[in-house]
């Protein structure tokens, strides 16, 4: 009788464990998870890098999700932004992406296998290493898949039956949903239009002053893939995009943040204007001439400081629209135009 208790009570004493031991790890699975350094985030994990205007974030069961600063994202999760509003997403440690406004992306990932799907909208790709071997990154609309290995560029949802991508850099594959497939290089448009039923590539070469906004605005403030393109599409590349990036951001009211940009830019700029065309010598005076002219005036001392120098004049005029807010004595130089707002810019 004894020897039946004891074994009656080790058993009930082993399911008790048991049942210890289960709770225990519901509950450690209940507890939310131990925030991630934006560090480690960036190396291992898509989250949110920016959000600006009107943001929405849904789960893959369509479920709304609250927004926070670097928060993580997961395979499923759809973006939507509202107008005048845009999002950046963190890929990788070398992929990332700006989602335009009025652009709606979802977001897959299968281990090394990743793959945006553009519902609608726009967006701003960049990357800044060639993918692996093992590797694979895909953008896809209702017309065609863009295979990227390294590069950056623009792809626009026109319409379900119209895309467009814009490639910055580098090469990309594109392939129609119904097979087709065309190759783009850096400096090169492609629209995409199945509404004959059969997919018609139309290809055509794009400078900055064609670029959408958010193309040119993500362009001029990526400092790398600037850079990158710069080496690819001729030369003066650089100095039209800063150029025409700033009247885009006058016009979009986003001088902020591009004044960082023409900060760390400024020498590089100066230096392939200067080497485009040095200054005058001042030794020379004002009518300096042509070599071999036999005195004829140069056409280029008629010209203004401003037309001389374009990109150098727009930088200053930047800095000076932005520096009593944002620069006044920050950065330990003075603007050209600062003494208009009574202080000190980032020149």
């Amino acid at each position: 009788m004894m020897l039946k208790m004891k074994k009656i009570l080790s058993l009930a004493l082993s399911v008790l464990l048991l049942l210890g031991f289960a709770l225990l790890s519901a509950g450690a699975e209940g507890q939310p998870e131990k925030a991630e350094s934006v560090d480690a985030l960036t190396a291992t994990a898509m989250h949110l890098m920016k959000t600006r205007g009107e943001v929405s974030l849904t789960d893959a069961s369509g479920g709304a999700l609250p927004l926070q600063e670097s928060m993580r994202l997961f395979s499923g999760y759809t973006l939507t932004t509202g107008p005048e509003s845009l999002a950046g997403i963190g890929l990788d440690e070398t992929k990332a992406v700006t989602v335009d406004e009025k652009s709606a992306v979802e977001l897959n990932r299968d281990g090394r296998k990743l793959s945006l799907d553009l519902l609608g909208g726009a967006m701003y790709f960049s990357v800044s290493r060639p993918l692996e071997a093992e590797e694979s990154y895909t953008i896809r609309t209702s017309t065609m898949i863009l295979a990227i290995r390294g590069t950056s560029g623009f792809v626009e949802a026109v319409s379900e039956t119209v895309s467009a991508v814009t490639l910055t850099s580098g090469h990309c594959l594109i392939t129609a949903v119904t097979g087709e497939e065309q190759e783009i290089a850096a400096g090169e448009r492609v629209v995409i239009d199945l509404s004959s039923g059969k997919a018609e590539f139309d290809h055509s070469e794009i400078r900055p002053e064609e670029y959408p906004t958010r193309l040119l605005l993500e362009l001029a403030m990526d400092d790398a893939m600037l850079a990158e393109a710069d080496a690819q599409n001729g030369s003066g590349y650089r100095s039209e995009v800063l150029e025409q990036a700033y009247d885009r951001a006058v016009e979009t009211g986003e001088l902020e943040p591009l004044a960082e940009t023409y900060s760390r830019q400024k020498s590089i700029v100066d230096r392939d204007i200067l080497a485009i065309e040095p200054p005058p010598d001042p030794s020379a005076g004002g009518n300096s001439t042509d070599a071999g002219s036999s005195g004829t005036p140069s056409k280029q001392a008629d010209l203004t400081q401003q037309e001389r120098f374009p990109v150098r004049s727009i930088v200053h005029e930047t800095a000076g629209a932005v520096c009593a807010s944002v620069c006044r004595g920050a950065h330990g130089g003075v603007c050209l135009r600062c003494d208009e707002h009574g202080g000190s810019a980032f020149l």
